[in-house]
């Protein structure tokens, strides 16, 4: 149990810095002043629906 419980931590830090890395480039594009907005802007809620998706997986995971 607590070898699963390890591995589901790992998975959920995993999948936590890959989309943080994805929303650090996002944001770095920002700081470029990009001049379209609105695909920035559904590039980080993009970012935010890949978030929520991997917590509900490994929580799904964790719960079975």
């Amino acid at each position: 149990m607590a070898a699963e419980n390890e591995l589901v931590r790992m998975s959920w830090f995993r999948a936590l810095m890959f989309n943080l890395s994805s929303t650090y480039v996002i944001l770095a594009k920002i700081t470029e002043d990009c001049d379209d907005k609105v695909v920035v802007a559904r590039s980080l809620t993009a970012a935010a629906k890949r978030t929520r998706s991997s917590a509900r997986r490994i929580a799904s995971v964790a719960l079975r």
